[in-house]
This record gives C-alpha cells, sequence and structure tokens, in this order.
C-alpha cells in the first residue's frame, strides 16, 4: 500500500455488515478493477467505496478526512458500473 500522502482515495478497516475489514489505496491518476466470481461480494467493495451503502472505517479523499467530505461529495469522483448477469 502507498503512503497516505501519496494517494487520492485510502481507506483502512473499510467495514460494512456483510464484508471487511479491508484496506484499500488509489494512487493519482490510477484506476483499477475488481473481479470475481458472483456472489463474491465484489459489488458490496466497489458500493461501500462509493459510498453507497453504510460502511464504517477510516476514510480520506484528497487527504481530506470522511468528516470533512459530505456524503455525496466522493460520488462524482468514484464510478460503479454493475455488471448484468448473462454476460
Amino acid at each position: 500500500m502507498l503512503e497516505p500522502r501519496s494517494q487520492v482515495l485510502t481507506f483502512t478497516q473499510l467495514k460494512t455488515p456483510l464484508i471487511g475489514p479491508i484496506d484499500l489505496g488509489v494512487a493519482p491518476g490510477a484506476f483499477g478493477t475488481l473481479s470475481g466470481p458472483f456472489g463474491a461480494g465484489n459489488s458490496l467493495i466497489v458500493r461501500a467505496v462509493a459510498n453507497l451503502n453504510r460502511n464504517t472505517g477510516p476514510f480520506m479523499l484528497n487527504n481530506l478526512p470522511r468528516s470533512h467530505t459530505p456524503t455525496p461529495e466522493p460520488r462524482p469522483n468514484i464510478a460503479y458500473v454493475q455488471v448484468e448477469r448473462g454476460w
């Protein structure tokens, strides 16, 4: 994991009622994918990172803690594209 200062998005001990704890750091200009079999929790992780589902754990966006980031703020910076079954 990168040093927190060199990251745009950082979660440590990300938890929801169904997943976690998960540590995640994304560097500036980077993007990533999460893949796995259906039912493995991929969508739950992405929805927690996009702050679409309740979650706990320290969250930093552009070096600002969650308490300084209004709930909708991360959403324009995080894309969530759900795969439809049958592909």
